[in-house]
C-alpha cells in the first residue's frame, strides 16, 4: 500500500502521537480491521492478509455504505453485551469487546498515555498496581534518575 500510493519518506516518518507507529501504519491498520468486519479481507495468518471475492468486487462507492454498516453492527453487537452483562449482574463496562480483540491498538493507546505521564503521577501508579496486584510495602521515591 505504501509503495503504490507513493508516500514519501517524510510521510512515513510522522509518528502517531509521538508513538511507535507512523501515522499511516496506524491509519492502515484501522483500514484493515475495518476491511476484515466488511468481510473483504481475511487474516488467515499473523501479519498476512488476503482480499476475498468481495473485497476484489467492491466498488470504490460501496465501501462507505459498508463501513457505516459494519459499524453500526459493532455498536448494536455492544449494547447487546452490555444488556446482558447488566442482566447477568456484572460490569456491563467490563463485557468483552469484540473491536478490540481484533486490533492492539488499545496497547499503543495506553503506551501512550504512560509516555505523555507525569514522572512523579507515573510513580503513584505504579504504587496502586504494585499495591493491587497484593505488595505490600511500595513507596514513591520522587525525585529525578
Amino acid at each position: 500500500m505504501v509503495e503504490s500510493e507513493g508516500f514519501s519518506e517524510g510521510q512515513m516518518s510522522v509518528l502517531h502521537k509521538n508513538g511507535p507507529r507512523s501515522e499511516i501504519e496506524y491509519r492502515l491498520a484501522w483500514a484493515r480491521t475495518y476491511l476484515k468486519g466488511m468481510e473483504a479481507l481475511v487474516n488467515p495468518s499473523r501479519g498476512t492478509w488476503e482480499t476475498t471475492t468481495l473485497g476484489k468486487e467492491l466498488t470504490e462507492a460501496e465501501v462507505e455504505p459498508r463501513w457505516r454498516d459494519y459499524l453500526n453492527q459493532l455498536a448494536e453487537e455492544r449494547k447487546k453485551k452490555k444488556k446482558a452483562a447488566r442482566e447477568a449482574g456484572a460490569d456491563p463496562d467490563l463485557a468483552a469487546d469484540d473491536a478490540s480483540d481484533e486490533t492492539d491498538d488499545w496497547r499503543e493507546e495506553l503506551l501512550q498515555v504512560l509516555l505523555n505521564m507525569d514522572p512523579g503521577n507515573f510513580e503513584h501508579l505504579a504504587k496502586r498496581l504494585l499495591r493491587a496486584a497484593g505488595f505490600i510495602n511500595a513507596t514513591v521515591m520522587g525525585g529525578r534518575g
